[in-house]
């Protein structure tokens, strides 16, 4: 599968309708590297064609090993699919070719985005996949093409926004800041501190229009309406998440939202990774911050629960959730429960009202521990969510493995678990893994806003620094309510107690969790 680092740029040009366009757009040296050791890499390249009767993508290859043909898989809207077709390359003297038609016709009358994913194939086995992309604006109008890496989608400016993070920490409960007119003394500092991991992590657009097409689709809003927390909203979205997946051998191995429910609702099943896929998927369409996760034979899910200010571990498959005294547990603390006394101090919860009963060390007929605390031992993180506008086949992408002396030799790990080494220590696996034994690189923080306090002639200003996607708006309550904010703006200030609220709203309109200052302040006598 090819990285993104490996892609050609695209190259993105207008079409007009009814001119007889001729070439639209031609990607040069667009590899296909074989699965295989050994397999020659075939310089290729794609040639995307429109016309009045439609679309035409073309696919060249310099040389051809005996055999391999190339199959060509078209969707739409939704992972509509147009077609799956496979050709023979015809001989090109050089080398070998094949192409496929998409009338206008058959693309509807409303804009959407065409998916084309070539695949290289030998025998029976698919060895590469190479995608090509094509958005149209306007089919009846025009065409927008977009070969290669997908362009992305503008997003709306926001302006006065600090997106690089402060040197100094915020502002701390004990802090002093004169001022000409007096003292302002911090004596409460409420979550005032953005927990930066090293490795960056790449956020879902508001603007893709697949988050909104899957929220519309599927009902998400009324999925989670009714809640009367952030947290039981969540195990809601787990439990229909269940209600609409059947486990079983797979039908495909697409991530694909769509794909999996569409397929799941003609009685097909599937895995716990497709579960996870799901609920990540749904819980990004509607606004939160999540990603998958996977863990030892097994998948779920981790979502940033702004009301508990960190993040929660979900059982898509099982419908639980993992409790400690109360407070819901993320992987890496179940990782740490797991290993402390083998996750039995812990507490688990199915549903938004289910009842909280203790973890058990209790096995199921495969000799797995059935509440399943045990995965935990190994488990990684995704660096990004964006598969809505950049879908999971378009090539490597990086993993955070939380590895500390517990799950180092991941070799001999899988082999005491009873999985198969080599499902943890491919080649393929391997080459995306960052390691880390530092909880900051999985635990970062999300929707958090941070104060910086300054001194300025006549007064105190705040500076807002936030880590959150897709942000809307900052919001300040100082004792009259909340209002929007500025990310700079200054503090009034009375003698004696005073109290600063500051929260970040993305673009779905959901708030992150509140930072709040209090300090005495006492005025100079004059």
């Amino acid at each position: 599968m090819l990285g993104i680092d490996e892609y050609a740029p695209s190259r993105t040009v207008v079409v007009p309708r009814g001119e007889g366009f001729a070439q639209a757009v031609v990607l040069e040296n667009f590899r296909l590297l074989y699965g295989e050791p050994g397999r020659p890499e075939n310089p290729t390249r794609a040639l995307v064609y429109c016309d009045d009767a439609g679309l035409c993508v073309r696919f060249e290859c310099s040389g051809n090993v005996e055999g391999d043909s190339v199959e060509l898989h078209v969707f739409g809207d939704g992972h509509r699919q147009y077609a799956v077709e496979r050709e023979d390359g015809e001989e090109t003297g050089g080398g070998w070719a094949a192409e496929f038609r998409v009338e206008w016709e058959e693309l509807g009358g409303k804009g959407e985005i065409l998916r084309a994913n070539f695949a290289r194939v030998s025998g029976a086995e698919t060895s590469s996949w190479s995608p090509v992309f094509s958005r149209f604006a306007n089919e009846r109008e025009m065409g927008i093409l977009s070969l290669g890496r997908e362009a992305e989608p503008e997003r709306e400016a926001v302006p006065n926004l600090l997106p690089a993070p402060p040197r100094e920490p915020g502002a701390r409960e004990g802090d002093e800041i004169a001022l000409g007119r007096g003292l302002l003394r911090l004596t409460r500092v409420e979550g005032n501190e953005i927990v930066r991991g090293r490795f960056p992590f790449r956020s879902e657009s508001y603007h893709t229009p697949e988050v909104h097409r899957f929220r519309e689709r599927y009902g998400l809003d009324e999925v989670v309406a009714g809640a009367s927390s952030e947290l039981k909203a969540l195990q809601a979205l787990q439990a229909w998440v269940i209600s609409r997946i059947t486990f079983g051998e797979p039908h495909h191995g697409r991530m694909d939202a769509f794909a999996i429910l569409d397929d799941a609702a003609q009685g097909h099943t599937f895995f716990c990774t497709h579960y996870g896929w799901v609920f990540h998927a749904a819980a990004v369409a509607l606004g939160w911050v999540a990603r998958k996760n996977t863990c030892i034979g097994h998948a779920g899910a981790e979502v940033w629960v702004n009301e508990h200010d960190k993040w929660v571990a979900f059982e898509p498959t099982r419908g639980h959730i993992f409790l400690k005294d109360g407070v819901p547990q993320s992987a890496v603390q179940v990782h740490n429960e797991w290993v402390r006394d083998g996750g039995v101090s812990m507490q688990r919860q199915k549903g938004p009202d289910g009842e909280v009963v203790p973890v058990t060390l209790e096995r199921n007929e495969q000799g797995m521990i059935r509440d399943a605390q045990e995965r935990f031992l190994w488990f990684a993180c995704p660096t990004r969510n964006d598969f809505f506008g950049r879908p999971e086949h378009l090539g490597a992408y990086r993993w955070v493995w939380y590895k500390d002396e517990h799950n180092a030799n991941v070799r001999e790990l899988a082999v005491r678990e009873g999985a198969k080494p080599t499902d943890f220590r491919s080649g393929s696996r391997e080459c995306v893994m960052l390691a880390t034994a530092d909880p900051r690189d999985i635990e970062w923080s999300a929707n958090r806003v941070e104060a910086h306090l300054h001194q300025v002639a006549g007064g105190l200003r705040v500076r807002l620094y936030h880590c959150m996607p897709n942000l809307s708006h900052f919001e300040a309550d100082s004792g009259s309510g909340w209002a929007k904010a500025d990310y700079e703006f200054d503090w009034p200030l009375k003698p004696g107690a005073n109290t600063l609220r500051v929260r970040a709203v993305n673009l779905f309109g959901r708030a992150g969790k509140e930072t709040v200052l209090e300090g005495e302040f006492v005025a100079k006598a004059h």
